[in-house]
């Protein structure tokens, strides 16, 4: 007799037998995780505590980190925070669905199976990413950080929202060591409204290092070796980042690039807190330009604008002033045998006009004052070359004497 199917896939499922530990009424589609810091064991014998007869035990129901407790894989609790990555599977329908727990239930292992599950969401098939999150005996759109983890894809069109119900839905585990060779995301936005992330990455728990200790929480390595060599027209990144806009925002729609903060809480000592961007040239190389960072702004369009430029600094300095402050500094350093030619080039493409003022400072936003009279220079002034057109000038730095 063929085997008769109602909501599930049979051919790829998989189910086990599992012991529910909390208090909480067991629902049909319910996401359960396994109890992974278990010490409570499921056997009755306490292999810590060890003997050839339970009877003999004095805590023959707890068996000790590290002597296996078949409890971490037997005993399952709703998600919370601290055991999300122990995905254990979702609870199949059974007669223990609507009574209150503990019991042994039946549960559908996440494995990529397409099985009913609990949620409160608006579901479109193919579309809504699921998640199970802290406290939730449901699953919920997942946007792509850490709460609601995202393990699952709904398999059909329908709202949930207003009354939590059953949607299809294909189900993978966390908690997974990934390798591979490449990688392609193309994530889609279940909801319209708040904070959507294509790739989280949450580096806290790899910041713990104390004594020389160096963390990365995204590194990006790659050679060209020298028996790759690139002709024609090729070039290499990286990091290739690209984006585009065409929709008709309001006007207080914000569109970044790249949007970099990192912070010193309160409390938090550091030596230095910086965003380094570097080029080097190492010795027995050859490059024809080398620049550490080069910013490229082009204005093709009509329409007025408020602004437009190539680099904008903003300081704001609200706490005790530092030894040395600056808007900009330009230094050299390491062991450079001879003066850099230039501190400050302008220069234009054949075609352009370049630029009408060299500085335009407002009102204020420099300490200046006005001079009177004639001005009698000597020695403890100095003058500062500047090149014009191939030709040395030089701008005065008057002592006020």
């Amino acid at each position: 007799m063929a085997n008769v199917i109602f909501g599930t896939n049979i051919d790829s499922l998989r189910k086990a037998r599992v012991y529910y530990k909390d208090s909480s009424t067991i629902y049909e589609g319910m996401p359960v995780c396994y109890e992974y810091n278990a010490t409570t064991n499921v056997l009755g014998y306490s292999k810590s505590e060890g003997g050839e007869d339970a009877r003999t035990q004095t805590s023959r129901t707890v068996t000790a980190e590290g002597y296996q407790n078949e409890g971490k894989f037997l005993r399952v609790e709703n998600p919370a925070t601290a055991n999300l990555n122990w995905f254990a599977g979702v609870v199949a329908a059974g007669g223990y669905v609507g009574k209150i727990g503990p019991k042994w239930v039946d549960i559908y292992e996440p494995n990529g199976a397409i099985v009913p599950v609990r949620t409160n969401a608006n579901c479109s098939v193919g579309a809504t990413t699921l998640g199970i999150g802290d406290g939730l005996q449901y699953f919920a759109v997942s946007t792509g950080d850490d709460d609601p983890m995202p393990v699952a894809v709904a398999e059909e069109t329908v709202d949930r929202s207003g009354t939590t119900g059953l949607v299809l839905a294909k189900i993978n585990g966390t908690g997974v060591n990934v390798t591979g060779i490449n990688a392609y995301f193309a994530p889609i936005r279940p909801v319209t409204t708040g904070y959507m992330y294509g790739f989280s990455i949450d580096g806290t728990s790899m910041l713990t290092g104390a004594a020389a200790s160096k963390s990365y929480v995204l590194s990006v390595t790659g050679y060209r070796e020298s028996d790759h060599v690139a002709t024609g027209d090729s070039n290499d990144a990286m990091f290739k980042l690209t984006g585009n806009n065409e929709a008709a925002n309001d006007t207080n729609f914000v569109f970044a690039g790249i949007n970099a903060v990192i912070n010193n809480r309160n409390g938090g000592t550091l030596g230095r807190i910086t965003n380094t961007i570097s080029v080097s040239l190492k010795q027995g190389s050859t490059a024809a330009y080398a620049y550490a960072l080069q910013i490229d702004a082009q204005d093709l369009a009509a329409t007025a604008k408020t602004e437009f430029g190539g680099l904008d600094i903003a300081i704001n300095r609200e706490g005790l002033a530092a030894t040395t402050e600056f808007g900009m500094q330009l230094r050299t350093r390491g062991t450079i045998n001879t003066a850099v030619n230039t501190a400050i080039r302008v220069s234009k493409d054949a075609t352009d006009h370049g630029f009408i003022n060299l500085f335009n400072i407002e009102s204020d936003a420099v300490d200046y004052a006005a001079l009177s009279g004639d001005i009698t220079f000597d020695t403890s002034d100095m003058k500062i070359p500047i090149v014009l057109n191939g030709t040395t000038y030089y701008l005065i730095a008057w002592a006020g004497t």
